[in-house]
């Protein structure tokens, strides 16, 4: 099953900061997202493309983390997909739940580095 990058996600402890480099180094601009319950979510465009975010670490189980980018991989099967990388050695340690318009899975490699998986579902 081909997976291609879908999202770029940028995590951090200074959102404010973060966006005002970004905008400096590459000239992005933020717009603003209500995701309910997770609060306002802020998606990087260039020009008119928009293809990523910035996610404010705030809750208790960003502690210990260090600010990172995340890549999402899209894929019409969620459940399966988080099986496959069980199966291939990895971890799903936050396994699927909602979002606005879809699912996402963050998950490990065996080595121990983060990726996401996401679906797009239809409202």
């Amino acid at each position: 099953m081909n997976m291609p990058a879908a999202w770029l996600e940028l995590n951090s402890w200074n959102t404010q900061d973060a966006m005002s480099f970004y905008g400096h180094v590459f000239g992005w601009t933020t717009s603003e997202m209500d995701m309910g319950e997770m609060g306002i979510y802020r998606m990087f465009h260039n020009g008119d493309d928009q293809f990523g975010g910035i996610m404010q670490m705030t809750n208790p189980e960003w502690e210990g983390f260090q600010p990172a980018w995340m890549i999402y991989f899209s894929t019409d099967d969620i459940e399966s997909a988080c099986t496959r990388v069980k199966e291939a050695g990895g971890e799903v340690p936050y396994g699927h739940f909602p979002i606005p318009g879809g699912m996402i899975a963050i998950c490990k490699d065996k080595e121990g580095a983060y990726f996401s998986l996401h679906m797009a579902v239809s409202e």
